[in-house]
């Protein structure tokens, strides 16, 4: 069965599964999702696992603009593109990354996420780094995002031959203050 025929398959079913790493954003532009919701608008830091998403007080500006658009997307109920970010679906990830991953989106209140194969990551084009991971809420029929990534700490990857070392991006960013629910509620844009 093709990557297509399955996923209209899965989704049909009203669920959300991830069917390849292979970057395949249709499933998002032609899903029935009636939006877009930031489920965690939240800032973390959990030291034990290396993740933060929190910013400077000055912050970054990329970072506060990428926010900014992301609320202005979910007030417009507007899904997620292939314009604007790479889709990526989840597959062969070995089970300590995952795990990990699922620790840092669950340590957030009301969340469970059971498996790899709820999620859906989203890297922002123009910043790598800016990553989001969506579920699919079935119930209400909405895209939920369920963490925010703001320095690529969710997943441990290399990058090239370099050795992937969040122990030292966590450091970098671990004294940062400013919660990204500021941004993501400010209601004077």
């Amino acid at each position: 069965m093709s990557i297509l025929e399955r996923s209209k398959k899965i989704f049909s079913q009203h669920t959300t599964c991830i069917i390849s790493r292979k970057k395949y954003s249709d499933i998002i532009k032609r899903d029935v999702a009636d939006g877009l919701l930031i489920k965690n608008n939240y800032s973390r830091n959990l030291e034990e696992l290396y993740f933060t998403n929190f910013l400077s007080e000055e912050g970054s500006i990329d970072a506060k603009r990428f926010l900014d658009d992301l609320k202005q997307k979910c007030l417009k109920s507007d899904i997620i593109n292939d314009k604007d970010f790479e889709i990526i679906f989840f597959d062969g990830l070995n089970k300590n990354g995952i795990d990990r991953l699922l620790k840092i989106i669950n340590s957030y209140d009301d969340t469970l996420i059971k498996s790899e194969t709820e999620l859906i990551k989203c890297k922002f084009k123009d910043n790598p780094e800016y990553q989001l991971y969506i579920t699919k809420n079935a119930t209400d029929n909405i895209f939920e995002i369920v963490l925010i990534d703001l320095y690529h700490l969710g997943i441990l990857a290399r990058l090239g031959n370099i050795p992937y070392n969040p122990m030292r991006i966590y450091n970098k960013h671990k004294n940062k203050k400013y919660d990204i629910i500021n941004i993501l509620t400010d209601n004077t844009n």
